[in-house]
């Protein structure tokens, strides 16, 4: 399966080298119908190759690094994955379904100006709150992109900071102590829900945000 990379919204001066990147095509079945990862020529002409039959996930590592809270190296610590798409299909909103294959390349484009968030945590006596998790949740009607939610670990001094964020609405929150990717059950988060705070993030902007941090009393 062929396809290309295009970047938009970098600095002249920080021309990005796209052989840095990954394009991964993750069967949503089983990992043994996954496609071989594939590294970007410099003009950001790739192959994803043992491409079957099937329902994917596409992901740029390590932009659209879903399993790590660790902010990818320049030119790409503020870069998010815009578009992806096979045509007329939006691979981010829908996925990749694959009946045969493609008479069209996947196109993808990377923007340089993501969103970008930093505050602190702090406890309802106001002290500060080291090692909270802060976690950036997408409005409701989003949920199913996984690549849209965002989370760090606040610093000792309660201090934390999310960047390469795609415009949107989110809710963010702050917990003292939660389990590693609760975030993603409806559940859960039906139980925090109006704990969160709503943010709109825009192209290239940047916000300040404090947050009480939430503990296991406060549900």
């Amino acid at each position: 399966m062929q396809g290309r990379i295009s970047v938009e919204g970098f600095a002249a001066s920080a021309s990005p080298d796209l052989t840095r990147l990954s394009v991964r095509a993750a069967n949503t079945i089983t990992a043994l119908a996954d496609a071989l990862p594939s590294t970007p020529s410099a003009a950001g002409m790739f192959t994803l190759k043992n491409v079957t039959s099937g329902s994917y996930v596409v992901t740029v590592p390590p932009i659209s690094n879903l399993a790590a809270s660790v902010s990818p190296a320049a030119p790409w610590q503020n870069a998010y994955v815009k578009s992806i798409r096979i045509g007329s299909i939006d691979v981010l909103e829908n996925g990749m379904r694959l009946l045969s294959p493609p008479t069209t390349p996947l196109e993808i484009v990377i923007s340089g100006r993501g969103g970008s968030l930093r505050g602190i945590v702090r406890e309802s006596n106001r002290t500060t709150l080291p090692n909270a998790t802060v976690v950036l949740v997408p409005e409701e009607t989003s949920r199913h992109r996984k690549d849209l939610f965002r989370s760090a670990i606040a610093d000792a001094s309660g201090s934390y900071h999310i960047e390469g964020l795609a415009p949107g609405n989110y809710k963010l929150f702050a917990w003292e102590d939660v389990e590693s990717q609760m975030w993603h059950d409806p559940a859960f988060m039906r139980v925090f829900e109006d704990l969160g705070k709503p943010i709109a993030v825009a192209e290239g902007s940047s916000q300040t945000v404090d947050l009480s941090g939430i503990s296991p009393l406060d549900r």
